[in-house]
């Protein structure tokens, strides 16, 4: 079996797979809320401006 004839092979096993397998009700649910950055979150704006006025700076 040659190369191509083996990823052929390979891609009609994964469309079999994709026809059997049983799509995961409520996905919405298992995906994170939210950004995955703390940095862009509000607590951590409100101490990033507070340490730099602590410092003197202008934010």
């Amino acid at each position: 079996m040659d190369r191509l004839q083996h990823l052929a092979k390979l891609k009609e096993q994964f469309k079999q797979l994709r026809v059997t397998t049983v799509k995961p009700k409520n996905t919405n649910k298992q995906l994170p809320k939210g950004c995955a950055d703390f940095r862009y979150s509000r607590t951590f704006q409100i101490q990033a401006r507070r340490a730099v006025l602590a410092k003197g700076g202008v934010a």
